[in-house]
């Protein structure tokens, strides 16, 4: 069986509790449009899903042109509603799922939706 890897790309840390899953998450911070458009590229070749949670970044400039470019799953986790009507409308447009109203502690159910994205995207032999 293939080692699923989530790649959890996020402005600030998470503190999800890792050992009770039977994938790896990997928590990669940062800190801008820059750390987080490379980050994006670099985890993209091994990752079987990534969550984005970028924050409040000033631009999604970069972030955007990666994310068109990839082939693997994002669930990008907004921080309010608000951001159907600003800038990151571009991102929401080009990624395969999407939280609205993220909090803090919505860790666990984020990874649980994550199981089920990943085996939606195994059915599908992705």
């Amino acid at each position: 069986m293939k080692k699923i890897n989530i790649y959890l790309i996020s402005a600030f840390d998470q503190n999800i509790n890792k050992k009770q899953y039977t994938f790896d998450v990997n928590q990669i911070l940062i800190k801008d449009d820059s750390t987080c458009a490379s980050a994006i590229k670099k985890v993209s070749e091994k990752a079987n899903l990534i969550i984005l949670i970028p924050g409040k970044l000033k631009s999604y400039i970069r972030v955007n042109k990666i994310i068109k470019k990839i082939k693997v799953p994002i669930i990008y986790c907004s921080i309010d509603n608000n951001d159907l009507h600003d800038k990151k409308n571009s991102i929401i447009r080009n990624v395969n799922y999407i939280i609205h109203g993220f909090k803090d502690k919505s860790g666990q159910i984020l990874l649980e939706s994550a199981v089920k994205i990943i085996k939606y995207h195994g059915e599908k032999k992705f």
